[in-house]
C-alpha cells in the first residue's frame, strides 16, 4: 500500500513538470469547480439594482469566454434574475432574457435577496472526485514517461526564459522610445493650448467690445425716441391750451349752435382695440385715422369706437396692417403715445356712422 501511493506521488511530480510544455488538460471535475448554473425556481427570483456609475454595463450572452454583447442597462435601474453561475471567485447572475451580469455591478443591499441563489451557486461550485481506482493506477504506469518528459520541459522552460529576457528588454527599448515621442506630443499640445486660449481671449475681448458698441448705439436710440416724444407731448399740450384760450374768448351768445341733424349709425360689434403714434414710426398721416381689415372697413369708412374704459372716439379709416389678415376683428388706432391707455390693448363697440 505504501509503495502505491509513493508511485502515484511521484506520479504527480511528474505531470506538474509536463504542464510547462504541453497544454493544460482540465477534467471534468476541474470545470465544475471554476463554474457552476444553478437554476431557481420561480419562489426564488429575485431582483438587483445597477450600481455601475461609469457608463452602461453591459449584458453578456454568456459568463464565460467567448460571449457577445447582448444589450446595455444604465445605472439604478432594477433587473431581475434566475440563475446564477460562479466562474472562478465570481458569481454571475442570469436575467431573465438570458443574459448575464457580474456580481460586481449590482447593489450591495439588493444583493442579500439573492443569497439563495448565492448559495446554490456555491453549494455547486464545490469540487468532486472524479479520479477512479483505474484511473490512479493508469497514472502509476505512465510515471517513468512523465519524468522524462519533465527534463525535456525543463529545457524547453530555460530556453523560453531566455527569448522572454530578450523580448523583456526589447519592450523596455521600445517603451523609452515611446516616452520620448509622447514628451514631445505633450509639448506640443501644450504649445497649442496656449495658442488656443491667446486667440480665444482675444475673440472674448473683440465680442465684448462689439457687445459693448451695441448697447450705446440702442441707448442713443431710446433717448432720441424719448426726445420725439417729448417733443409730441409739448406740441399737443400747446394744441390744447390754444383751443381752451379760444373757447374762453368767444361770447356766451356765440355757444348757441344750431342743431345738426343727428348721425345714424350701424352697430359692427365688439373689436379688440389696439393703439399706435404714427409720428415714432415716422408717418405724417396725424391721429384721425385708424388702421382696419379694409375688407371688413374700406378706406374713408367713419367709425365711433366706444372703448372699454369709457371713452369714445371718431375715427376714418385711413390704414391697414398685418394684424388684419389674421384678426379682421381688430383695429388699430392713431393716437399720441402719451394718451394711448396703459392696458395697452381693450375692447370696443363699433358702429359705421352714416
Amino acid at each position: 500500500m505504501k509503495k502505491l501511493l509513493s508511485t502515484v506521488l511521484f506520479s504527480a511530480v511528474a505531470l506538474s513538470a509536463v504542464a510547462l510544455s504541453k497544454p493544460s488538460h482540465v477534467s471534468a471535475a476541474t470545470k465544475n469547480t471554476e463554474t457552476a448554473t444553478v437554476s431557481a425556481p420561480a419562489s426564488d427570483k429575485t431582483e438587483a439594482d445597477v450600481t455601475y456609475n461609469g457608463g452602461a454595463t453591459t449584458v453578456w450572452t454568456s459568463p464565460t469566454a467567448g460571449q457577445q454583447v447582448k444589450r446595455y442597462v444604465t445605472t439604478g435601474e432594477h433587473v431581475k434574475f434566475v440563475n446564477s453561475k460562479k466562474v472562478f471567485a465570481e458569481i454571475w447572475y442570469e436575467t431573465e432574457d438570458h443574459g448575464w451580469i457580474p456580481e460586481r455591478y449590482l447593489s450591495i443591499n439588493t444583493l442579500q435577496q439573492l443569497a439563495p441563489l448565492t448559495k446554490k451557486a456555491d453549494a455547486a461550485a464545490a469540487p468532486t472526485q472524479t479520479t477512479s481506482p483505474a484511473e490512479q493506477a493508469a497514472q502509476a504506469a505512465t510515471a517513468s514517461a512523465n519524468a522524462q518528459a519533465a527534463s525535456s520541459a525543463a529545457a524547453q522552460s530555460a530556453a523560453a526564459s531566455a527569448a522572454a529576457q530578450s523580448a523583456a528588454e526589447s519592450a523596455a527599448a521600445q517603451s523609452a522610445a515611446a516616452q520620448s515621442a509622447a514628451a514631445q506630443s505633450a509639448a506640443a499640445e501644450s504649445a497649442a493650448s496656449v495658442q488656443a486660449a491667446a486667440e480665444s481671449a482675444a475673440n472674448q475681448q473683440a465680442q465684448q467690445q462689439a457687445a459693448e458698441q451695441a448697447q450705446q448705439a440702442q441707448q442713443a436710440q431710446q433717448q432720441q425716441v424719448q426726445q420725439q416724444q417729448a417733443q409730441q407731448a409739448a406740441a399737443q399740450q400747446k394744441q390744447q391750451q390754444q383751443v381752451q384760450q379760444q373757447a374762453v374768448s368767444q361770447p356766451v351768445a356765440q355757444t348757441t349752435q344750431t342743431s345738426q341733424p343727428t348721425q345714424s349709425a350701424t352697430n359692427k360689434g365688439t373689436f379688440k382695440i389696439s393703439f399706435y403714434d404714427p409720428a415714432v414710426l415716422g408717418s405724417n398721416m396725424g391721429y384721425s385715422g385708424v388702421a382696419a381689415n379694409l375688407s371688413v372697413f374700406p378706406k374713408g369708412t367713419v367709425l365711433r369706437i366706444t372703448m372699454s374704459n369709457g371713452r369714445t372716439l371718431t375715427r376714418t379709416v385711413n390704414d391697414t396692417g398685418s394684424f388684419a389678415a389674421g384678426n379682421p376683428n381688430q383695429l388699430d388706432v392713431a393716437m399720441p403715445s402719451g394718451q394711448i391707455p396703459a392696458a395697452g390693448i381693450l375692447s370696443a363697440t363699433v358702429e359705421v356712422l352714416q
